[in-house]
């Protein structure tokens, strides 16, 4: 039962830890603890179960607070991670009650949105979490390394020693691009560089454009951020990996599916992978709902009616009807006047990752065609783009 779940008081982070450490095979050095617990005091409400005879931690997740974007705005979000069970305990349901509670309290912190990097994704599912992007990774040799036109600005690299906020101005103007975009503060910039480099392009007027984040190991290129405000910035950033020719053989670009870098290649035609990345929950939908810039004008002033289904949020299944430039709820509606369809597949459209009708040609939606239409017409195109681990 969910009510066995409580929150971690700060005398039993380092239980917690300990947990994490044997889960998830690895050792936090002894100096490195006081950080670790820092980090967890700071940003995190850590849940777990605990044996009810010894009291010790046998169960836990962890509950972040972070910001994303969504549709040009900054909003809150709730990070799931860190959830671990010892063994002996596994396969009792423990894992069920922590996700149910988060969800409970995400909602009473006004969370309507959470985000996490699953183990396996059909075991999240089953809680109503989905799809949130895909990453495209380019892999290319140092003969694809092929100029563009000539930028008339200049680049200046940093390490993470010497990271200052126009690089973050520059990241935070490029996300509000896309939607999921992680909104980072000062502890997780300096997460992010590792050993890593920041190639930072201004233009002419010494105003910055874009950025690559990237290592250089073994004849390896490795380009982790791809970030740029501007078609110039696009091609002295990719102007500036060309003059590594000499130095490396391979090159591998991370970048969001939709970058249309390969589209500039003199050679298109090189190894690519697309992968997911990421799911994505809608934890109150109600709320969640006044976030999005609905097309009512594209709706002509059409209706449509949503009923979902959200087993593990029930607070969730309601009839949300959508017309007349507004939203409102209901308890029910008759099956055949309306739009069905679960948590999981309303948070995959409304972050952009499919689209209405996409999802009712996989069978994922039911209801009347001209239903699935309208709704098709009213909800906004959006990317959805997160590269943040956490």
């Amino acid at each position: 039962m969910s009510n066995n779940v409580f929150e971690v008081t700060e005398d039993r982070y380092r239980d917690a830890l300990k947990l994490s450490e044997y889960a998830f095979q690895y050792k936090v050095a002894d100096d490195e603890i006081g950080e670790r617990i820092e980090q967890y005091r700071k940003y995190h409400s850590i849940y777990a179960i605990q044996d009810e005879h010894t009291k010790e931690i046998v169960a836990k997740s962890h509950l972040i607070s972070f910001y994303i974007t969504y549709h040009q705005q900054v909003i809150k979000m709730g990070g799931i991670a860190g959830v671990a069970t010892y063994p002996e305990y596994r396969r009792k349901g423990y894992v069920r009650d922590m996700l149910t509670y988060s969800l409970k309290e995400m909602r009473e912190k006004g969370i309507t949105v959470s985000v996490l990097h699953p183990f396996q994704v059909d075991f999240y599912r089953r809680y109503g979490w989905e799809l949130l992007c895909n990453l495209l990774s380019i892999k290319l040799t140092n003969h694809d390394l092929k100029p563009l036109a000539p930028a008339k600005g200049t680049i200046r690299r940093f390490t993470k020693e010497q990271h200052n906020t126009e690089i973050e101005q520059v990241y935070h103007q490029y996300a509000l691009q896309f939607s999921g975009k992680l909104v980072r503060n000062t502890d997780q910039w300096l997460k992010v560089y590792d050993e890593g480099t920041i190639a930072l392009y201004y233009d002419e007027k010494k105003i910055p454009q874009g950025y690559i984040l990237y290592g250089i190991e073994n004849g390896k290129l490795v380009v982790e951020e791809l970030v740029v405000l501007t078609a110039e910035a696009r091609r002295g950033l990719w102007n500036f990996l060309c003059q590594h020719d000499s130095m490396v053989k391979e090159i591998e670009i991370h970048t969001h599916s939709r970058d249309p870098l390969l589209y500039l290649l003199k050679d298109p035609c090189v190894r690519t992978e697309i992968k997911p990345y990421g799911m994505v929950r809608i934890v109150d939908v109600e709320k969640f709902l006044t976030y999005c810039p609905f097309r009512w004008d594209v709706a002509q002033g059409k209706e449509v009616k949503l009923q979902i289904t959200d087993p593990f949020a029930p607070w969730n299944e309601r009839t949300f009807v959508m017309g007349d430039k507004e939203v409102y709820v209901k308890d029910s509606c008759d099956e055949e006047d309306c739009v069905q369809l679960s948590i999981n597949t309303l948070s995959a459209i409304l972050f952009g990752y499919r689209r209405p009708q996409e999802m009712f040609g996989l069978g994922l939606i039911q209801g009347p065609t001209e239903a699935v239409t309208v709704l098709e017409s009213l909800i906004p195109e959006t990317h959805s783009y997160m590269i943040d681990y956490f």
